[in-house]
């Protein structure tokens, strides 16, 4: 515990230091802390990969159209806070990390002091955004942290991590915008696979935490057990590292290729690459394949002259392009194109002549115009979400003070005050200061294939989660039939649900529940998590998953399963015990009902038996008074006509008497 937080001590003090010396270096101290309005401004930091390459000499288009996004989103928020009669402006300060680790760090100290957070009275930060990347976000954490300052990322890579309320404490000073992610790009790609009626694949993936928990997602997702869906044949293959490695690792993918039963190839990255590149340039037109893009950047002219080629490129909504598109900065669009020409010529003309070569202008390149990156929905809805926390925190804070930041709300309390609102303004409240952003950001794709009729890349589906839309005209060269023979299902991989410890060693893994290292081309991490082996690797593996798999593909479940949420259908239980537990269970629902049903009839019919008892007997008390009336009236009336007989009588009776 003292040896860890002496390092802490250490690297505060280390980051403390080197950002003074960065502020003496950088700026001149007299005229450092006057260049923002503190009462008028806040400040946003953006950290973009902007650039890629050794020298950082590589245009991204992708960060381009971020661009664009920021200067759009920044021109959107500061109408709306003037429109609601705030005198407060939201100003984004970007930043180029260059994708690499070494130089974050100097990005994020520079990012600090340009934004006067080293001054005496620094203005408001209200936070950084990005970086998207996980090891540029470790690093990057080491510094902010000083200065808790918040950290708003687009995309959870890891969505599991943070269900953990622990690990969640870890992450204080992370928001992110949307989760679930992962879950949306593995539906997407099952759904095309469906489509294009593809029953087994060999994956490929980069090194990219995105592609690769995508890919684990294959291995791990419930219902990838079931027959109906398209499984991975043996191990996923990672890309390599090195440009002069593609040939070894496309002949060792060509004895996977040759030995399984597959239907084709799965490549999933990132973003485009020259070692992809090179690999879609030299084997792309020779097996069938589906690769997934996260990321713009890659060419029509990149893209192999195969049928059989589906490109699957994620893209933001239409309308978002429609809005972001007149803030593009064309003169680094035109970099990037001329970036591409010259790329071009270099690998795809070199055996031909320039005058063909000529002929193709990358300006109107499909994929350059059409498709605008799903990273610009990051900074527009973070801006959005911290335009409205401003809003919030100036009710909150500057009730009476004018429309201007406050004292109070510039020296904000950023570890809590300010990260609390602004979690708070991502949550559904009743009250109108604390609003929802609309933050929709399930992935849309559009699927491009190559038309025969002409050679030309064209899109011919676009996919959103589970819903596949063909395009008007256009035409998928799918399979004519679904593979379904069952022979191909035993051969791909499927972790079993629930192992046992002693089942977890059987399949290869150590006491200490870690992976056995994946045996890939180049070493490296093991990508993949609860894999089960090949088949020449554990000779037990049939009494295991081949059991598994054929039982989920074989086996008739009984359609009474689909009705019942929340069931676990394990394969070690007889079905017949589980058909018995239905059949008691639906029974004794049936037998409640009934007696439920039994007892409001009885009920009713009891209460109107009632009433009709109770007219009745007020009938009869009816008739019984009138009758007991009449026989008193006739006792009286006998009476009276008895009396002056009685009379006579005695007047008789005197009268003999007499």
């Amino acid at each position: 515990m003292d040896i860890r937080l002496t390092n802490g001590l250490e690297s505060s003090v280390k980051c403390l230091t080197a950002l003074f010396l960065l502020q003496i270096l950088i700026i001149p101290a007299a005229c450092l802390c006057n260049e923002y309005e503190a009462k008028t401004t806040a400040l946003v930091n953006i950290l973009l990969d902007e650039t890629g390459g050794p020298n950082c000499e590589h245009i991204k288009l992708g960060a381009i159209q971020e661009r664009a996004a920021i200067e759009y989103a920044v021109h959107s928020v500061n109408m709306a806070l003037k429109r609601d009669g705030f005198d407060i402006k939201i100003q984004a300060n970007t930043f180029d990390t260059c994708s690499k680790v070494q130089n974050i760090k100097k990005m994020v100290l520079k990012a600090l002091v340009t934004s006067e957070q080293t001054c005496p009275e620094p203005p408001l930060l209200l936070g950084f955004i990005g970086p998207q990347n996980p090891d540029l976000l470790n690093e990057t954490r080491k510094v902010t942290n000083v200065f808790s300052t918040l950290h708003i990322l687009g995309v959870n890579h890891e969505e599991n991590k943070y269900d953990d309320p622990r690990s969640r404490q870890e992450t204080e000073d992370i928001v992110y915008l949307y989760d679930h992610y992962v879950e949306h790009k593995y539906e997407i790609i099952d759904t095309t696979l469906k489509k294009l009626n593809w029953a087994s694949f060999i994956l490929v993936t980069d090194e990219s935490e995105l592609s690769v928990n995508t890919g684990n997602h294959f291995l791990t997702a419930r219902h990838a057990l079931q027959s109906s869906n398209p499984c991975v044949v043996g191990d996923i293959v990672r890309l390599p590292r090195d440009k002069a490695d593609v040939y070894m690792f496309y002949k060792k993918l060509l004895l996977q290729l040759e030995a399984g039963h597959q239907d084709g190839l799965v490549i999933i990255v990132n973003e485009m690459s020259t070692i992809l590149a090179e690999f879609l340039r030299k084997f792309g037109t020779e097996h069938p394949t589906l690769l997934s893009l996260n990321k713009v950047g890659i060419g029509a002219w990149q893209v192999p002259n195969n049928n059989q080629f589906f490109l699957l490129q994620e893209t933001s909504p239409p309308e978002m392009a429609s809005e972001v598109g007149p803030f593009i900065n064309r003169t680094a669009f035109n970099q990037f194109i001329k970036q591409e020409e010259n790329e071009m010529k270099s690998t795809m003309c070199v055996n031909k002549e320039a005058v063909e070569c000529d002929k193709i202008k990358l300006s109107e390149d499909i994929l350059y115009n059409a498709p605008f990156d799903s990273s610009i929905l990051t900074p527009i809805y973070t801006l959005h979400l911290l335009a409205a926390t401003l809003r919030s925190l100036h009710r909150l804070k500057c009730k009476s003070e004018g429309s201007n930041l406050c004292p109070k709300l510039i020296t904000i309390n950023k570890a809590d005050d300010l990260n609390t609102n602004i979690r708070r303004a991502t949550s559904m409240y009743d009250k109108e200061l604390n609003i929802r952003f609309a933050m929709n950001a399930e992935p849309l794709v559009h699927i491009y294939n190559v038309d025969l009729m002409d050679n030309k890349l064209k899109q011919v589906a676009k996919v959103h989660r589970s819903h596949f839309e063909l395009l008007p005209n256009r035409k998928l060269p799918v399979k004519p039939f679904p593979n379904e023979n069952p022979t191909k299902r035993p051969s791909c991989r499927h972790p079993a649900t629930d192992l046992s410890p002693a089942l977890d060693n059987e399949l290869g893994r150590n006491n200490d529940g870690k992976t056995r290292k994946e045996n890939t081309f180049g070493g490296g991490i093991d990508i993949t998590r609860n894999r089960i082996p090949n088949k020449d690797d554990d000779a037990r593996l049939e009494d295991t998953t081949v059991k598994t798999i054929v039982m989920s593909t074989q086996t008739s479940r009984p359609s009474i399963w689909h009705f019942i949420p929340n069931v676990r259908n394990i394969e070690s239980t007889d079905d017949y015990v589980n058909i018995a537990i239905v059949l008691v269970s639906a029974g004794s629902a049936f037998f409640i009902v009934m007696i439920c049903v039994i007892c409001c009839l009885w009920k009713i019919f009891r209460i109107k038996t009632d009433k009709g008892d109770r007219d009745g007997y007020d009938n009869r008390s009816i008739r019984s008074v009138e009758s007991g009336a009449r026989v008193r009236m006739e006792t009286r009336q006998k009476k009276r006509n008895s009396r002056p007989m009685r009379r006579n009588d005695s007047e008789r009776s005197a009268r003999s008497v007499e």
